[in-house]
């Protein structure tokens, strides 16, 4: 049974509390773990953690002695500018109306619109000329990564619904969407030549999925290796760069012991006194 929606990477507390991120913050929610039931009212106990809706994993742990150990969101997870169009001779236009929020962003190849992953975990197609987003994902599983195909006919992006996997979607529909891959996936392109879907595994690995169009039914083939090259994935951020030719990319070569950069580790302790007091029972 679902006992709680919304939320990933969910951790038990000796307190007597359940612990999740949701949109960037550690949440806490007191539970009765010999009922298996919530008894309180979910509330945000720390801002900023280090998370990745696309694997649905995030950078905390809580000891049975009450410390808390966190990795501070770095730069690339706070709160985005907000976009425009620019040109070469410098000119702004503010795009009015793109979730604030943004994550990650593709333009359409007709470039009306613009595909949106937002930091909530969902994601969001912004029409240009009405300077309004509707919501694409209509779950509450985190998703993220929105890419369009050659055609501006499918979006690709990853899910993480019971394990992070790659799906696509019609746009603007009728239809459902394909499951492509349950593995997890850091981020896809789509293949110029528009028959093949390429996406970096979190595990580091390029791999590509040919596919074809059947009466207006996306048929993908199994995923395979697109290059023996193992990639340097960051939690968040660049991947890699498809060429246009859609034989080479660009990435960053996993080496054997190989720093990937700096990060603010933070222990908190008598973290159950804190938990108790933001999350507490209501008995219900």
């Amino acid at each position: 049974r679902v006992l709680l929606s919304g939320g990933f990477h969910w951790r038990y507390s000796p307190s007597g509390h359940l612990l999740f991120v949701h949109d960037g913050s550690l949440f806490a929610v007191a539970f009765d773990l010999q009922a298996r039931r919530i008894t309180g009212t979910p509330a945000p106990m720390l801002e900023g953690v280090e998370a990745s809706p696309t694997s649905g994993g995030a950078q905390f742990a809580i000891s049975e002695s009450g410390l808390l150990a966190h990795v501070e969101t770095s730069t690339d997870g706070e709160r985005r500018p907000p976009l425009a169009w620019v040109d070469r001779a410098g000119v702004i236009t503010p795009l009015a109306g793109v979730p604030r929020d943004w994550v990650s962003i593709d333009l359409s190849p007709a470039g009306d619109r613009v595909a949106v992953g937002g930091r909530d975990g969902q994601i969001y197609v912004y029409d240009v000329a009405r300077e309004n987003a509707t919501r694409l994902t209509l779950d509450a599983i985190p998703h993220a990564g929105p890419v369009w195909s050659p055609d501006g006919r499918y979006i690709a992006y990853s899910a993480a619904a019971g394990g992070p996997q790659l799906d696509v979607r019609p746009f603007p529909g009728p239809g459902g969407k394909w499951k492509i891959s349950e593995e997890g996936v850091a981020t896809a392109r789509w293949s110029p030549n528009g028959n093949e879907l390429i996406y970096a595994a979190i595990t580091g690995d390029l791999k590509t999925v040919p596919y074809r169009i059947d009466a207006g039914t996306f048929v993908p083939e199994r995923p395979r290796r697109w290059t023996p090259v193992t990639a340097t994935l960051p939690l968040s951020g660049f991947a890699f760069a498809l060429h246009a030719d859609g034989k080479r990319a660009i990435v960053a070569p996993a080496v054997a012991g190989a720093a990937l950069g700096r990060a603010r580790f933070v222990l908190m302790t008598n973290v159950f006194d804190v938990l108790r007091r933001v999350a507490p029972a209501s008995g219900r």
